[in-house]
């Protein structure tokens, strides 16, 4: 299969590989970025609408231009500190720009979407490891508004509505194997990256939160 695929997001560092993985298997990765945490620079596979998220009409031309057969949706808040801080600006963002992607589609005709969601869904499990169909309890507001926007595009679904699939990722971390395009954030929060920034000696420690 070719095609067109819509990646909101697709500046970031997940959505970057994905629009590279998306252009060797031959689709044109359209990326929809407002940039505030993406980097130019990591679009290099196919053209950059910058926008907001929660532009329901820009969200609408971008897809009426280039008609996707899939929209893969990335952009969102994701720092758990922070929108302890400021969760209205979460719900925002990743709840309402959510549902403003969603009637884009539902006006274009656009009927797949990939949902980039969180293991942050589940809160505190009660048992590891953690099954698909384990209970959600998110504890973060981060959380709160990812299992928020799984709902509100299970609202869009039914019968001839938006086919979905949600991906809840726990660490997800690596680099492009060519080393084009890898993490780089400013600060840098995941853990991973962090351990080894320790074991490099370029952090004196690392905080475990938690036994």
């Amino acid at each position: 299969m070719t095609g067109t695929v819509l990646v909101t997001g697709g500046a970031g560092y997940i959505g970057s590989h994905c629009c590279k993985l998306l252009a060797e298997a031959g689709y044109t990765p359209v990326v929809y970025d407002d940039l505030s945490t993406g980097h130019r620079d990591f679009v290099r596979w196919g053209p950059l609408i910058e926008g907001d998220i929660r532009d329901r009409d820009r969200l609408e031309a971008a897809l009426a231009a280039h008609r996707p057969t899939c929209v893969m949706h990335l952009a969102a808040l994701t720092l758990v500190a922070e929108s302890v801080r400021d969760p209205a600006r979460y719900e925002a963002v990743n709840v309402g720009g959510t549902r403003a992607l969603l009637e884009a589609m539902q006006a274009t005709g656009t009927e797949s979407l990939v949902f980039s969601s969180s293991c942050a869904v589940y809160g505190t499990p009660d048992e590891v490891p953690i099954d698909e169909a384990a209970s959600k309890a998110p504890v973060s507001p981060y959380g709160a508004t990812k299992l928020a926007a799984e709902s509100t595009i299970a609202g869009f679904g039914g019968k001839d509505g938006i086919r979905s699939v949600s991906l809840r990722y726990f660490n997800a971390c690596g680099a492009d194997p060519k080393a084009e395009i890898g993490e780089d954030h400013d600060p840098e929060t995941h853990l991973i990256p962090l351990v080894l920034d320790v074991a490099l000696g370029r952090r004196p420690e690392i905080a475990v939160f938690g036994t």
